[in-house]
């Protein structure tokens, strides 16, 4: 009988163990829209957001990066609000995938926050390179 308690014991304590170390790393169970966001955002220079804008322009893109808000419309950080309806009336901008206005899980929001940082940085640069070119 003891050496049943201390075999459950030791399950208990590996499957507690298990769990928070797939929570620390925030993707147990994760969404196939995290997942999403995730692979968009390696693909990206989150670094060093003028770099890409600096590859864009020399491809003659110069499309700003869209973000899902709540209400699920194109938002564009770092551009002013009064600009927006211009830009989506203009379709002239791309949406970072999977980064849907709700959260999924702690991961999921840790992954918009950055898509937003990097929009909010690629769209200032963007805007200071169009519109005063050297």
């Amino acid at each position: 009988m003891r050496e049943i308690l201390i075999a459950f014991a030791l399950l208990a304590v590996a499957i507690c163990c298990w769990k928070a170390a797939a929570m620390l790393h925030g993707r147990l169970y994760e969404s196939e829209e995290a997942r999403r966001l995730a692979r968009v955002l390696r693909s990206l220079n989150e670094s060093q957001p003028a770099r890409d804008v600096a590859a864009h322009l020399s491809r003659g893109d110069a499309r700003y990066v869209a973000c899902r808000g709540e209400s699920g419309g194109p938002v564009f950080p770092g551009i002013s609000k009064a600009e927006w309806p211009v830009i989506q009336g203009s379709g002239n901008f791309w949406v970072i995938d999977g980064n849907a206005g709700a959260a999924e899980s702690g991961y999921h929001r840790q992954l918009i926050d950055r898509a937003w940082q990097y929009a909010r940085r690629y769209n200032e640069e963007l805007q200071r390179k169009t519109k005063n070119p050297q």
